[in-house]
């Protein structure tokens, strides 16, 4: 039993050359999102608190950013929360940025 062969694939120095080439580039894509996958920062566990009645951004950021002076939570409440003014309502939900 003899198979039939079909015609060879006959590789030019410039085929073998772009082969050689994209089967690089392959390997240089995948190393590098491998790279950016694991150097990439993971996000932060988010805390949400509700505003009480009567509470103030500064009596929230003393008591969720106790590391803080109270001025810089403050700005980092406004800033994570999008805030344009010291005013909060009861009920508000306002995300605590790690500190």
């Amino acid at each position: 039993m003899s198979r039939a062969r079909g015609p060879r694939l006959r590789l030019t120095p410039r085929g073998r050359l772009m082969l050689l080439l994209a089967g690089a580039l392959a390997v240089l894509g995948l190393v590098t999102a491998s790279v950016a996958a694991a150097s990439s920062p993971s996000t932060p566990p988010t805390r949400v608190v509700t505003v009480e009645p009567g509470a103030t951004l500064s009596e929230i950021a003393q008591a969720e950013l106790p590391g803080l002076p109270v001025h810089e939570g403050v700005a980092r409440l406004q800033l994570a929360n999008r805030l344009s003014s010291l005013q909060v309502s009861a009920g508000q939900r306002l995300v605590i940025p790690q500190g």
